[in-house]
């Protein structure tokens, strides 16, 4: 089978950050996710101040620039006070357009992917740690909110149902809940999210083998393709399992 370029993956990551709208949008009452022509966002009132949340993806410069000040009316509406649009580094014209909106650069963390077929994953890995997959959403909020600096009881507001869709892998450590993975179908591209490890638990393999888990898994389902977007310090432990550097993807923040 040819190898999956590296337009193809940078291209299904984007669809299934934009996919992930719609489910992240159902585990919260007061969450929703709106659609214009090419451009998806997802709003969090939960989370007013974390742009990661209520963030915006778009297929084309034009649609974005079509729709912005809608996009911009939606999240003041809502009382929403920080926004980001995921912006691929090559759209310079986005970038451009964002900065005279106002938009900062608040981030930009690195695309990676894969195709499920060139990972090397050790079966054995998952068995060395003490995990379970099938955890409700819920599960993975003790982990993650002070790994991603949510305020106290923000993420658990933001998700307080478990949708479907929303994979869920728990690691424990010392008996209590310690690392978290969430994986989430689109297309065929298996999408990676909440990748996180409680302070006093890492460098003990957990995300590794809970990653291998995950990815197993999503062969298992017929997906083809994996994606995410990587952090510094998740860098090297998917680099390690076979994931593609693509380069960045940058966060243009507006905060009131």
């Amino acid at each position: 089978m040819p190898r999956v370029d590296d337009a193809t993956l940078f291209d299904r990551q984007l669809a299934t950050l934009a996919a992930i709208d719609v489910m992240m949008a159902a585990a919260a009452p007061d969450s929703f996710q709106l659609d214009y022509e090419g451009v998806s966002m997802l709003i969090v009132p939960a989370t007013p101040r974390r742009s990661v949340m209520n963030a915006v993806v778009y297929e084309r410069p034009e649609a974005l620039e079509a729709a912005y000040e809608r996009i911009a009316s939606d999240f003041h509406d809502a009382g929403i006070e920080a926004w980001t649009v995921w912006v691929p580094r090559a759209d310079e014209r986005s970038a451009e357009m964002l900065a005279a909106a106002g938009h900062v650069l608040d981030g930009s963390p690195v695309v990676m992917c894969a195709a499920l077929e060139d990972l090397e994953l050790d079966p054995a890995l998952p068995g060395a740690i003490s995990w379970t997959g099938g955890a409700p959403l819920q599960a993975l909020v003790s982990i993650a909110g002070p790994a991603f600096e949510f305020d106290p009881g923000e993420l658990a507001r933001a998700f307080e149902v478990s949708p479907p869709g929303a994979l869920t892998y728990i690691a424990e450590h010392d008996g209590r809940p310690a690392a978290s993975v969430m994986a989430f179908d689109h297309d065929g591209d298996c999408g990676i999210y909440w990748v996180a490890t409680a302070e006093e638990a890492r460098g003990r393999g957990l995300c590794r083998g809970l990653m291998t888990a995950a990815l197993l898994d999503a062969r298992e389902r017929g997906c083809t393709t994996t994606s995410l977007q990587a952090t510094k310090a998740g860098y090297p432990v998917y680099a390690g399992l076979g994931f593609r550097d693509l380069g960045p993807i940058d966060m243009w923040e507006l905060r009131a």
